[in-house]
């Protein structure tokens, strides 16, 4: 790949296989992989438990009495935005700059943290959103995380609920929108290594294809 700077951003319908399509097209870009290890910077930059950081990964919550009845430690307040905030507001903060620091870094793939969002008008930045067929996420979402079919089709609902309410809740625009991403590839469609080409594609030959 070039020297120009580029981040990619994914976000994903659960089950979609998002995770895995970021962290191919990493390898074929030779770029750095953030899904689960944006938790482990943010740990070195705030100081939290991993435990406690994953208790809010990619979730809303609403409300301060919420927070404290889900995660005790919210009992806690810290300065942030200005003044004293509920810890889940200050984990906010604390994932904004993690995610801030990351792309500053050079060319990378970020998976879902409403990424695209904190880093729209970061010059590089394609967001992309992962969708599939509801029966192929069932399949997979069973047997990757060995479940029944009752099981998983709870879960995908449970999980895709989340990330729309988090996404939307805390940031503009609506999650899993078209009109709300630079490109949408269905992987039912193209498969893991399909739509990594598709992007790949995009990404070095990204002069052809601008305005």
């Amino acid at each position: 790949m070039s020297d120009r700077k580029v981040i990619i951003t994914i976000g994903r319908s659960f089950g979609s296989h998002g995770a895995e399509i970021g962290r191919v097209l990493a390898g074929k870009l030779g770029i750095p992989f953030y899904d689960k290890e944006i938790l482990e910077e943010q740990v070195k930059k705030s100081g939290f438990t991993g435990n406690y950081l994953a208790s809010f990964d990619e979730k809303k919550t609403s409300s301060f009495l919420y927070s404290v009845y889900m995660n005790p430690e919210s009992l806690m307040l810290q300065s942030g935005f200005g003044g004293m905030q509920p810890m889940d507001v200050t984990i906010q903060k604390v994932q904004y700059d993690t995610i801030k620091s990351i792309a500053s870094q050079g060319s990378c793939v970020i998976v879902g943290r409403r990424a695209d969002q904190i880093l729209k008008g970061e010059p590089g930045l394609l967001s992309v959103f992962i969708s599939a067929e509801y029966e192929d996420r069932v399949a997979h979402v069973a047997q990757r995380d060995k479940l029944s079919r009752k099981d998983a089709e709870s879960k995908i609902k449970r999980m895709d609920r989340s990330r729309r309410s988090y996404y939307n809740f805390y940031g503009e625009g609506e999650w899993g929108s078209a009109a709300n991403y630079d490109m949408c590839l269905n992987s039912s469609r193209f498969g893991v290594e399909g739509c990594a080409g598709i992007i790949e594609d995009y990404i070095r030959n990204l002069a052809k294809y601008k305005k």
